[in-house]
């Protein structure tokens, strides 16, 4: 068994088998959520580099505190307005990246598991995990 994985995310298959449709959306929907989890860690860091607390954006966004932490907890979503006035609260700038048809691109430039690893817009952290089928 072959596994696409980073953060606990992870799509698998049988080792030197095709990757299904499925299988590269499983991949598509993986990155999707991966990215999501980034955007809060860069959020998180971007606090603590501006010197302010969770009570200093809150206060500059007009929220509760409790929904900043509810934010980088990733117990609450953002709209994207949201995301562009958090971004100005903590002096950070974001940049949306989109991959039309992404589960067909992969699946033109993958063959395999380890193969979705290579292609250029997939994380570099994400790695192939060989196990023993259960």
């Amino acid at each position: 068994m072959s596994m696409l994985t980073s953060r606990g995310a992870s799509v698998s298959t049988p080792s030197g088998s095709a990757v299904s449709r499925r299988s590269a959306r499983a991949v598509v929907s993986a990155i999707n959520l991966d990215s999501q989890h980034r955007l809060f860690e860069l959020f998180r860091e971007a606090i603590e580099v501006s010197g302010k607390d969770m009570d200093d954006v809150a206060r500059e966004l007009g929220v509760p505190t409790s929904t900043v932490e509810a934010v980088l907890s990733g117990d609450r979503d953002m709209t994207l307005t949201e995301i562009r006035q958090f971004a100005y609260a903590v002096d950070t700038v974001i940049v949306y990246q989109g991959m039309p048809r992404a589960t067909d691109n992969l699946l033109s430039r993958a063959k395999t598991i380890r193969q979705m690893a290579d292609v250029s817009w997939v994380p570099n952290d994400w790695e192939i995990v060989e196990s023993s089928a259960r």
